[in-house]
């Protein structure tokens, strides 16, 4: 974001009625349709590797003020994007809701049959918009100056590959504005357009798209310092990205979310200041990329803010876990992320009285969460989660329709490992097992020393298998959903294949409908993992999501 010699963000004063309410005409609909459209059914094609890369990206078009970013390209050509329809198809919804049965398929073909499903005239993809449509497409927000009352600000940019056959297209389009709807006589504009760089730029009127176009050529949202960086850090964007300014998306909104600050002091004055303080420590900006292979729909992030901070152990999320693990959620540097973060995780526990800060709590808040847990805090919390957590749940010989049925819960072979002290952690668990009996609710946890730390389960023999180092790292499944978990922070897996009997059996019994049965069946059953790992640097935050399926 650019910023004025005082510091504070500055924004294009751009042509705004600011009494108007905007109507999107059918070509600004059509931008706008594209995000839409491809976060409905087609949502996960914004998840594509991509290959094209090089040449101007809506990003060059852009105006560099902007808060908020989406980006997508949709190549129709490229194998592995061949290979993510591929993918897609593995799951019958997608053909149903997108009949769209080739691997070859022209995704903008669908997308631009859809918007102009309902159009007045006789248009079509391959005669009127196929002759000149590019490939990528890009829609940018900007926040108004601060004060002015104004509306944010929406600017659309569209590859054309010839801009004369888009005149000529877009002449026809123009013809097509439905008079009948009553838009012609309440006079409001269609939308206008402009052309920089080999891009369509469409905004709400000519003039709009004009300005919108001449402030992008003087400073792109390519050239913004902060966009640039987390991209970087961001690393292969895909065929589909987003980014944002949590600064500047504040400015373009609070006063809808919090309405009128108020004089210096006043409650919505120190809620102004709150809101701000959480952006600037967790959500300055981020990015998000959308990828794809034909084994997994990958989703990575980053997120920038005063609160993160590289650990300063070096230990990673302990995944040493049965081959046979269907859940494991792992996490490393707990007790140091308490220390750091114990005031906060004060302010968000359940009826927590907040001071003047928003977060701080009072010492009798905390002594009142010592008594009812019989801990001592944060020290008991620290041992708990020690140097490194894992939360692991065997899906070898699951049955969650006896568990509800009011089964044993040590039938489950459910537990944890802990790098800790042992013995300290051994008399918390004792401690909390106590409260939880004499609250109704009887907690007899099998406890054992392990290697560095211990291992705690529901049984014995799975607290054995936990205190073995297993072999999930070394399958398939596992290094298909997370990849970089031998580096990871945290990590969460889940094997859906551990699920499928159980959960199918359970919908049976519980007299689940057929169709029901049968679109589980159909859909959800191809999925075979899910992957999230992440990890926190100085100064950001960074995550990837894998769903796969089956090779």
């Amino acid at each position: 974001m650019s910023t004025t010699s005082s510091g504070e963000p500055e924004y294009l004063e751009l042509g705004h009625e600011p009494k108007r309410k905007p109507r999107r005409g059918l070509v600004v609909g059509i931008v706008a349709g594209v995000v839409v459209a491809l976060g409905l059914p087609l949502g996960a094609f914004a998840a594509f590797q991509l290959l094209g890369g090089g040449g101007t990206q809506p990003h060059d078009v852009l105006p560099g003020n902007a808060v908020g970013y989406v980006r997508l390209d949709l190549d129709p050509s490229a194998p592995e994007k061949i290979d993510a329809v591929r993918f897609l198809r593995t799951f019958p919804a997608f053909e149903k809701y997108t009949r769209i049965t080739d691997d070859r398929a022209d995704i903008r073909e669908a997308i631009f049959d859809a918007a102009l499903e309902d159009a007045p005239c006789d248009l079509t993809y391959q005669d009127d918009i196929e002759p000149w449509l590019g490939e990528r497409f890009g829609v940018a927000l900007t926040a108004p100056a601060a004060g002015d009352g104004r509306e944010p600000g929406v600017v659309g940019a569209i590859q054309v590959s010839d801009e004369q056959a888009a005149r000529d297209g877009l002449d026809r389009l123009r013809s097509c504005e439905p008079e009948a709807a009553g838009a012609a006589a309440a006079g409001d504009p269609m939308g206008g357009w402009t052309y920089l760089d080999g891009y369509m730029i469409v905004a709400e009127s000519e003039q709009e798209a004009k300005e919108f176009a001449a402030a992008a050529a003087r400073s792109p949202l390519a050239d913004n310092e902060q966009f640039s960086s987390d991209m970087q850090q961001l690393g292969e964007q895909g065929v589909a990205s987003t980014w944002f300014s949590g600064e500047g998306v504040y400015q373009a909104f609070s006063s809808t979310v919090i309405g009128d600050p108020g004089p210096a002091g006043s409650e919505f004055d120190r809620l102004r200041d709150d809101v701000r303080h959480q952006i600037e420590q967790s959500y300055r900006s981020g990015a998000v990329a959308f990828r794809f292979d034909d084994r997994y729909v990958e989703v990575a992030a980053v997120v920038t803010g005063d609160a993160y901070a590289e650990p300063e152990g070096d230990s990673v999320a302990d995944m040493r876990l049965p081959e046979t693990t269907a859940v494991a959620l792992g996490f490393a540097n707990g007790a140091e992320y308490v220390d750091q973060q114990w005031e906060t995780l004060l302010g968000m526990a359940p009826g927590a009285s907040s001071g003047p800060a928003g977060m701080l709590t009072p010492d009798s808040d905390v002594r009142e969460l010592e008594r009812t847990l019989g801990l001592r805090l944060p020290a008991d919390l620290q041992t708990l989660v020690g140097q490194s957590f894992t939360f692991a749940l065997d899906g070898s010989d699951l049955d969650f329709g006896a568990l509800m049925s009011g089964g044993d819960p040590s039938m489950l072979d459910l537990g944890f490992r802990v790098d800790t002290d042992a013995a300290a952690f051994t008399r918390i668990i004792e401690s909390l097992e106590s409260r939880a009996a004499q609250n109704g609710v009887p907690i007899d946890l099998v406890v054992q020393e392990a290697g560095d730390g211990v291992v705690a389960a529901l049984n014995g023999g799975y607290a054995g298998d936990l205190a073995a180092d297993g072999s999930l790292t070394d399958t398939d499944v596992f290094q298909t959903a997370v990849p970089d978990a031998q580096d990871a922070q945290g990590v969460l897996f889940l094997n859906f294949d551990r699920f499928e009997t159980t959960v199918l059996d359970t919908m049976r019994q519980m007299g689940a409908p057929r169709a029901e049965l049968a679109e589980v069946t159909d859909n959800v059953t191809k999925i075979e993992a899910l992957g999230v790992s992440s990890s926190n640097h100085d100064g950001y935050a960074e995550g990837t999501l894998r769903l796969t399926v089956a090779d």
